[in-house]
């Protein structure tokens, strides 16, 4: 379904919801998905400006990983 969430420009709706609501990385991709994605459909990870990284799903599990420069590292799948 990443063609749908492509189409539904959530990644420009993140930062949007950054914008104009003031909230934080993590605030804005949890109220995207939790308003913009049917309940067990996808996840999206997201990067600020500053090297933020923030995640979500609304999925029984999400592949993901991160690695920063100051050396750390996390690899998931479920919560």
């Amino acid at each position: 379904e990443g063609e749908a969430i492509i189409r539904g420009t959530l990644a420009r709706e993140v930062s949007a919801v950054m914008e104009y609501k003031g909230l934080g990385l993590q605030e804005a991709v949890d109220f995207v998905i939790k308003h913009r994605l049917d309940e067990g459909y996808a996840g999206l990870i997201a990067v600020s400006n500053k090297g933020e990284v923030a995640y979500g799903f609304n999925c029984n599990g999400m592949f993901r990983g991160c690695a920063s420069e100051d050396g750390f590292m996390e690899v998931g799948i479920w919560e």
